[in-house]
């Protein structure tokens, strides 16, 4: 799948947000292969910069390792036993 690119202005309140909305699809496909460093190439490629891929990146790690610990946020805090 062909990653999207960036289709507002790099000063747009939501840019972040819809970069890792793009980046989402390709990483966990590449996760599963340990080839994160491509998702970087692609991101870079369709125009988004490493600072919005950066932080893209460290978001959908952070949901998975919750999504991978079945930590539900909603209800749990990291300080219960």
């Amino acid at each position: 799948m062909v990653m999207r690119g960036p289709r507002v202005s790099v000063d747009h309140p939501d840019r972040r947000g819809l970069c890792e909305e793009a980046l989402e699809v390709r990483f966990f496909e590449l996760m599963e292969k340990r080839q994160l460093m491509v998702l970087l190439d692609e991101a870079l490629a369709v125009g988004w910069n490493k600072d919005e891929v950066r932080d893209g990146v460290r978001n959908l790690l952070v949901a998975k390792a919750l999504s991978d610990a079945d930590i539900d946020l909603k209800t749990r805090t990291f300080f219960e036993v």
